[in-house]
């Protein structure tokens, strides 16, 4: 090992070994930068075609996925309001519009002590004794995509309330089962029960004839709404039912309520009485009834 030819031999491997690994490694990257460059290419034109594809499916199927989007936003849109500002009429209307769109409603008449909804659509009133637990029996088919609960009475204890628990239940429930509820509710805001269903709405649209005194009386109780019941201000819609040329003009109206959004303005017909006594739609101007289900 000390000898010299024995040195000069092991360095002669030595540095042939190392040529031998610089050579490889070249050809190593190389190669591996070839075959990088072809699949990154690959991987871009899939991507391109990708991105083609879906731009095309998007242009060519866009009202497709919103409708099918519509069809499983399921919606409560409870409708509320002053005493005698027209509740069940427009609930019942609205219902009726809205099911011929092709959607699954039901409609829920919570206004259990003044029943109306039943007249409106020419429903005898059930008194069959039956538990909140068999609910769907009383569930009654109106037509094709519109149904009718109105025995609210059956959640109701002694004290005329509902357990917070029973009506989250019910409403999740019926969430499922249905595209939208149109839930009429009673003008009596005492009850525990009037917090949770606005809660539990996706829309509440708060009816008022424009003059002073129904302003002043809707002023008090969306004040409730917001302050003491802490619901947001966007769920709430204003509709300004049974308008005439007597009015508050629309300007003053709109300052009024600057801080709500006004969906509708239902003109005051002497046709809804009509409807009341023989139960036919067919003489009622939906129009005003079709924007308001586009706004909500």
């Amino acid at each position: 090992f000390n000898s010299n030819n024995i040195k000069n031999e092991v360095e002669k491997e030595i540095n042939n070994f190392k040529n031998m690994i610089t050579k490889n490694n070249k050809n190593y990257k190389k190669n591996n930068k070839f075959n990088y460059e072809k699949i990154k290419n690959k991987f871009e034109n899939i991507n391109f075609k990708k991105a083609n594809l879906n731009s095309k499916f998007k242009s060519k199927n866009n009202k497709k996925i919103l409708k099918l989007k519509e069809k499983f936003d399921n919606k409560i849109i409870v409708i509320t309001g002053n005493y005698g500002s027209g509740k069940s009429i427009v609930s019942s209307i609205l219902s009726k519009v809205i099911s011929s769109k092709n959607r699954d409603v039901l409609l829920i008449d919570f206004n259990f002590f003044n029943t109306s909804i039943n007249t409106i659509f020419n429903i005898k009133k059930c008194y069959k004794k039956i538990d909140e637990f068999n609910y769907k029996k009383l569930i009654i088919r109106l037509e094709k995509n519109l149904n009718l609960f109105y025995r609210i009475d059956i959640f109701l204890d002694e004290k005329g309330e509902i357990e917070n628990y029973k009506l989250s239940n019910f409403l999740k429930e019926l969430k499922e089962n249905f595209e939208y509820i149109i839930l009429d509710l009673t003008s009596n805001i005492k009850y525990k029960f009037i917090k949770t269903i606005l809660i539990s709405a996706n829309k509440i649209i708060f009816l008022l004839e424009p003059n002073l005194i129904e302003i002043k009386k809707a002023n008090n109780i969306l004040e409730i709404f917001l302050k003491d019941f802490n619901i947001e201000i966007d769920k709430i819609k204003i509709v300004f039912n049974k308008t005439n040329k007597y009015q508050l003009a629309e300007s003053i109206l709109e300052e009024l309520f600057s801080n709500f959004e006004i969906i509708g303005n239902i003109k005051y017909s002497e046709k809804y009485n009509s409807l009341i006594n023989t139960n036919k739609f067919q003489n009622i101007e939906k129009n005003e009834y079709e924007k308001i289900y586009k706004k909500i």
